[in-house]
């Protein structure tokens, strides 16, 4: 669909015509990786917000209020970080915190 969608507003600059996304912007790498990591991120969140109500409510068997209750800590630490961090940190490089990210996540750190 991505490609489709690419080749169609190929097709529209092509002709002159108005274009929602500029295709020659994706020639930039640091672009391209920005949006890689965050497709993954949105990507781990959605997953996150799906399968853990899911677990909650079929597994052990928590109405939707309870499983509401049970997900609020998540939603407000996930909302006071993603408003909290560029203050508290307004010099923060993503690059690094990935890396950090994936030092603390890889096999060799847990043995």
């Amino acid at each position: 669909m991505l490609a489709g969608f690419l080749g169609w507003e190929r097709r529209r600059l092509g002709r002159g015509q108005g274009v929602l996304v500029d295709p020659a912007m994706l020639d930039n790498k640091l672009l391209r990786g920005g949006l890689v990591s965050f497709f993954f991120q949105y990507l781990l969140q959605a997953g996150l917000f799906f399968v853990v109500p899911l677990f909650l409510s079929v597994a052990l068997g928590l109405s939707a209020i309870a499983t509401g209750v049970q997900l609020l800590p998540l939603s407000i630490t996930l909302l006071l970080a993603a408003a909290g961090v560029p203050k508290v940190f307004p010099n923060a490089y993503p690059r690094r915190v990935v890396r950090i990210g994936f030092l603390l996540c890889s096999p060799a750190s847990s043995s």
